[in-house]
């Protein structure tokens, strides 16, 4: 009989314990859970980031084009117009 009631005691405490890991494991899950959603907010923000980047690089690659090519026009007109000019002077218009 003593047996049988320690054995049923040891068994208690075994499950008591088996319970006890059961929701530590679990709060260690839930709270795993919780830094990946954190992150996954957090690469989702980067993400939007970086496309805004693109989107203004985008924008200033096509500007930097634009006053390139007003540029060459503006060194060609000048070109030009220094060679008219330097002929001009120099036939003596």
């Amino acid at each position: 009989m003593i047996f049988y009631r320690q054995n049923k005691i040891l068994h208690f405490i075994k499950k008591e314990m088996e319970v006890d890991r059961l929701k530590k494991i679990n709060q260690i899950a839930l709270e795993t859970e919780s830094v990946g959603i954190d992150i996954l907010i957090n690469l989702q923000v980067q993400k939007e980031q970086i496309s805004y980047i693109n989107l203004s690089l985008d924008k200033a690659n096509s500007n930097i084009d634009k006053s390139t090519k007003i540029l060459k026009k503006m060194n060609r007109w000048w070109i030009t117009n220094f060679i008219i000019d330097t002929y001009d002077y120099l036939v003596g218009k």
